[in-house]
């Protein structure tokens, strides 16, 4: 006959406080690994004040508080320089970077890709908050008024991208011709003819337009949302229809 071993209630508790004592200092290990995993974090200076510009022209001198980050861990950012060549016209930049390095993209006082001006403000004009998209291939798009064109203020504004490898392109300014012909991109009653624009991991700048001299005029065909890969521009809506109070766009 099998005896079957008494335990008494006393004897239950004191075990499962052994047990439980027994766990304790392991589970105080996991915890301790991980606050010391988190408290390991540590911060990067990826660009500091006095540094010298990646190019060499200057040094970083401040930071705008716009800056992207993208999923390959590069943060795109704009800067301010001192001791440039031109400090009137060449001590602002946009930077991409990393633990690793800092690669200059375009500074005011830079060619626009076509030659036509250069770089003033990467927004609309002096004074208004500048904007950046970054992509996850590293590439970044941005709105830039610009001096010296040969249209004076009918084309100094404009969609620009760039990368550390493909140098800067446009992907449209003020004075461009619409895609199907039929108007020009330029500023209205509404304000500037651009939105800031988007851009995805194609390289693809989406963006919002406005048109001068169309067909239908004013409130017609005007307005529409617009794609472009630097090389073409394909206009994706056409009409808005005007009611008071109410302005909708619909697809062509």
């Amino acid at each position: 006959m099998t005896k079957t071993k008494y335990i008494t209630p006393a004897s239950q508790s004191n075990r499962r406080s052994f047990l439980g004592k027994a766990w304790l200092p392991l589970a105080l290990c996991l915890v301790s690994a991980g606050l010391n995993s988190a408290i390991a974090q540590t911060t990067t200076a990826l660009a500091l004040t006095g540094n010298a510009s990646p190019d060499g022209n200057g040094t970083f001198s401040g930071f705008q508080t716009i800056h992207v980050l993208n999923a390959n861990g590069k943060v795109a950012f704009i800067a301010d320089l001192t001791g440039t060549q031109n400090p009137l016209t060449d001590a602002h930049g946009i930077f991409i970077a990393d633990s690793n390095s800092i690669t200059k993209l375009v500074c005011t006082g830079d060619a626009t890709p076509d030659g036509n001006g250069t770089f003033r403000y990467f927004s609309r004009d002096f004074g208004v908050i500048e904007r950046l998209v970054l992509n996850d291939n590293d590439s970044v798009a941005f709105m830039a008024s610009l001096s010296g064109t040969s249209g004076g203020p009918t084309d100094s504004l404009g969609l620009f991208g760039a990368s550390a490898g493909g140098g800067v392109k446009q992907f449209v300014r003020t004075s461009d011709a619409a895609p199907d012909g039929n108007g020009i991109f330029a500023a209205s009653d509404f304000g500037v003819p651009f939105s800031p624009p988007g851009l995805d991991n194609g390289g693809m700048a989406m963006f919002h337009g406005k048109l001068a001299n169309t067909s239908g005029g004013q409130y017609v065909d005007d307005t529409g949302a617009f794609s472009s890969n630097a090389t073409s521009t394909c206009k994706r809506t056409l009409e808005e229809h005007y009611k008071p109070d109410i302005v909708s766009i619909f697809q062509t």
